[in-house]
């Protein structure tokens, strides 16, 4: 359990640097306890240990990470494949300047959708624009 936020953490540092180490250890471990693991269905990557996840319930996506190592070598994918498989439509929210996920999803399907303008209360004073992406299997 403590691994996978050990993962996004990771992650999120590396591909997010405006929002690093915005929560403490101890914060992500009580957010993946109180929320992820008892609302979502999650499924792992694994080496030795854990490198990469995906949480999803119901049609979205809430968290898929994996480590900067460890990407581009097709866990990503394989791992938004069991969300493909388990849902016949699929959404999640991915920040707009975040163009290395953005590029990943649409090139696994997905569809830009609805962006939204930052807020003057931007997340973490980075950029509070998202968009939406949508996925409808065929």
């Amino acid at each position: 359990m403590d691994r996978a936020a050990v993962v996004m953490r990771t992650a999120s540092n590396d591909r997010l640097p405006w929002l690093a180490d915005i929560h403490t250890p101890e914060e992500d471990r009580a957010f993946f306890r109180d929320n992820v693991w008892s609302r979502c269905e999650v499924w792992g990557a694994f080496n030795d240990e854990m490198i990469g996840f995906i949480a999803f319930a119901w049609e979205w996506i809430d968290h898929l990470y994996v480590l900067p190592e460890s990407q581009r070598q097709g866990m990503g994918r394989a791992l938004l494949e069991v969300a493909k498989t388990a849902r016949t439509c699929l959404q999640l929210w991915t920040f707009q300047k975040n163009l290395p996920a953005r590029a990943f999803h649409e090139k696994t399907g997905f569809l830009a959708v609805i962006p939204t303008a930052p807020s003057p209360d931007s997340y973490a004073g980075g950029p509070g624009a998202f968009v939406l992406l949508d996925f409808l299997s065929s």
